[in-house]
Protein backbone atom coordinates (compact mmCIF):
# COMPACT_ATOMS: atom_id res chain seq x y z
CA UNK A 1 0.00 0.00 0.00
CA UNK A 2 1.42 3.21 -1.16
CA UNK A 3 1.87 6.46 0.65
CA UNK A 4 -1.33 7.96 -1.12
CA UNK A 5 -3.65 4.99 -0.49
CA UNK A 6 -2.81 5.18 3.21
CA UNK A 7 -3.57 8.46 3.51
CA UNK A 8 -7.10 8.21 1.42
CA UNK A 9 -7.78 4.95 4.02
CA UNK A 10 -7.02 6.99 6.49
CA UNK A 11 -8.92 9.95 5.55
CA UNK A 12 -11.98 7.41 5.02
CA UNK A 13 -11.72 5.61 8.22
CA UNK A 14 -11.93 8.94 10.44
CA UNK A 15 -13.07 12.30 9.87
CA UNK A 16 -14.32 15.03 12.72
CA UNK A 17 -18.04 15.16 13.06
CA UNK A 18 -19.29 18.68 13.94
CA UNK A 19 -19.40 18.69 17.51
CA UNK A 20 -15.51 17.47 17.65
CA UNK A 21 -15.42 14.14 18.23
CA UNK A 22 -14.28 11.00 15.77
CA UNK A 23 -16.81 8.78 14.44
CA UNK A 24 -15.13 6.01 12.38
CA UNK A 25 -16.98 4.85 9.14
CA UNK A 26 -18.18 1.28 8.82
CA UNK A 27 -16.68 -1.08 5.99
CA UNK A 28 -20.03 -0.52 3.95
CA UNK A 29 -19.36 3.16 3.99
CA UNK A 30 -16.23 2.76 3.47
CA UNK A 31 -16.47 0.64 0.08
CA UNK A 32 -19.01 3.22 -0.70
CA UNK A 33 -16.74 6.13 -0.65
CA UNK A 34 -15.28 5.66 -3.63
CA UNK A 35 -17.58 4.70 -6.11
CA UNK A 36 -19.88 7.47 -5.34
CA UNK A 37 -16.80 10.08 -5.31
CA UNK A 38 -16.18 8.35 -8.70
CA UNK A 39 -20.09 9.19 -10.15
CA UNK A 40 -22.16 5.71 -9.59
CA UNK A 41 -25.52 6.39 -8.84
CA UNK A 42 -27.21 5.76 -5.20
CA UNK A 43 -29.24 3.16 -6.53
CA UNK A 44 -25.87 0.84 -8.61
CA UNK A 45 -23.96 1.69 -4.96
CA UNK A 46 -26.79 0.30 -2.88
CA UNK A 47 -27.38 -2.79 -5.43
CA UNK A 48 -23.47 -3.20 -4.79
CA UNK A 49 -23.21 -2.93 -1.44
CA UNK A 50 -26.37 -5.30 -0.96
CA UNK A 51 -28.00 -2.36 1.20
CA UNK A 52 -31.04 -0.22 0.68
CA UNK A 53 -31.14 2.85 -1.47
CA UNK A 54 -32.85 4.96 1.45
CA UNK A 55 -29.57 3.68 3.92
CA UNK A 56 -27.40 5.12 1.34
CA UNK A 57 -28.83 8.01 1.51
CA UNK A 58 -29.50 8.60 5.41
CA UNK A 59 -25.62 7.98 5.43
CA UNK A 60 -25.68 10.74 3.15
CA UNK A 61 -28.08 12.75 5.05
CA UNK A 62 -27.06 12.10 8.81
CA UNK A 63 -23.82 11.35 8.53
CA UNK A 64 -21.29 14.73 8.23
CA UNK A 65 -18.32 12.11 8.20
CA UNK A 66 -19.43 9.96 5.11
CA UNK A 67 -20.44 13.02 2.99
CA UNK A 68 -16.80 14.50 3.88
CA UNK A 69 -15.31 11.40 2.56
CA UNK A 70 -16.99 11.40 -0.57
CA UNK A 71 -16.59 14.84 -1.55
CA UNK A 72 -12.81 14.69 -0.36
CA UNK A 73 -12.04 11.46 -2.30
CA UNK A 74 -13.97 12.73 -5.48
CA UNK A 75 -11.55 15.96 -5.06
CA UNK A 76 -8.67 13.26 -4.72
CA UNK A 77 -9.50 11.54 -8.05
CA UNK A 78 -10.65 14.51 -9.82
CA UNK A 79 -6.74 15.96 -9.23
CA UNK A 80 -5.22 12.18 -9.68
CA UNK A 81 -7.04 12.38 -13.23
CA UNK A 82 -6.19 15.79 -13.93
CA UNK A 83 -2.80 15.21 -13.41
CA UNK A 84 -2.36 12.29 -15.55
CA UNK A 85 -3.75 14.00 -18.19
CA UNK A 86 -1.28 16.95 -17.65
CA UNK A 87 1.15 14.63 -17.81
CA UNK A 88 0.38 12.42 -20.94
CA UNK A 89 -0.13 15.71 -22.89
CA UNK A 90 3.49 16.73 -21.89
CA UNK A 91 4.87 13.20 -22.78
CA UNK A 92 2.90 13.50 -26.55
CA UNK A 93 4.38 16.89 -27.33
CA UNK A 94 8.17 15.90 -26.55
CA UNK A 95 7.53 13.20 -28.50
CA UNK A 96 6.32 15.00 -31.31
CA UNK A 97 8.70 17.65 -31.12
CA UNK A 98 11.63 14.65 -31.23
CA UNK A 99 9.60 13.32 -34.36
CA UNK A 100 9.73 17.16 -35.67
CA UNK A 101 13.65 17.14 -34.96
CA UNK A 102 14.04 13.86 -36.51
CA UNK A 103 11.98 14.85 -39.83
CA UNK A 104 14.25 18.18 -40.10
CA UNK A 105 17.37 15.90 -39.66
CA UNK A 106 16.79 13.46 -42.37
CA UNK A 107 18.50 14.05 -45.51
CA UNK A 108 15.76 14.44 -47.74
CA UNK A 109 14.62 17.40 -45.70
CA UNK A 110 10.92 18.07 -44.23
CA UNK A 111 8.21 17.28 -46.68
CA UNK A 112 4.86 18.84 -46.46
CA UNK A 113 2.88 15.61 -45.59
CA UNK A 114 5.16 14.99 -43.26
CA UNK A 115 4.74 18.64 -41.34
CA UNK A 116 1.10 18.12 -41.91
CA UNK A 117 0.59 14.77 -39.98
CA UNK A 118 2.65 15.84 -36.99
CA UNK A 119 0.44 18.92 -36.83
CA UNK A 120 -2.48 17.05 -37.28
CA UNK A 121 -1.32 14.41 -34.04
CA UNK A 122 -0.74 17.40 -31.91
CA UNK A 123 -4.01 19.00 -32.72
CA UNK A 124 -5.43 15.71 -32.32
CA UNK A 125 -3.99 15.09 -29.24
CA UNK A 126 -4.70 18.73 -27.84
CA UNK A 127 -8.08 18.63 -28.94
CA UNK A 128 -8.88 15.10 -26.97
CA UNK A 129 -6.90 16.27 -23.56
CA UNK A 130 -9.42 19.11 -23.83
CA UNK A 131 -12.04 17.01 -23.89
CA UNK A 132 -11.34 14.51 -21.67
CA UNK A 133 -10.49 17.36 -18.77
CA UNK A 134 -13.79 18.83 -19.70
CA UNK A 135 -15.46 15.78 -19.54
CA UNK A 136 -13.95 14.77 -15.94
CA UNK A 137 -15.44 18.72 -14.89
CA UNK A 138 -18.49 17.26 -15.77
CA UNK A 139 -18.77 14.13 -14.60
CA UNK A 140 -17.52 15.58 -11.02
CA UNK A 141 -20.06 18.46 -11.46
CA UNK A 142 -23.05 15.61 -12.29
CA UNK A 143 -21.97 13.80 -9.24
CA UNK A 144 -21.71 16.37 -7.00
CA UNK A 145 -25.22 17.68 -8.41
CA UNK A 146 -26.84 13.55 -7.76
CA UNK A 147 -25.48 13.42 -4.34
CA UNK A 148 -27.21 17.04 -3.14
CA UNK A 149 -30.21 15.87 -4.87
CA UNK A 150 -30.02 12.59 -3.14
CA UNK A 151 -30.06 14.44 0.28
CA UNK A 152 -33.03 16.29 -0.06
CA UNK A 153 -34.85 13.67 -1.26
Amino acid sequence: MTDDDKAISTRQEVTANDRGGIRPLTRRQRLAVPMLATGASFPAVARVLKIGERTLRRWWAESPEFRNAVVAEGVEVSTRTVATLRAGAQEGAEALRDLLALLRRSKRGVRIADVTRVSDLLLGHAQRYREAAVEERLKAIEARLRIGQGARR
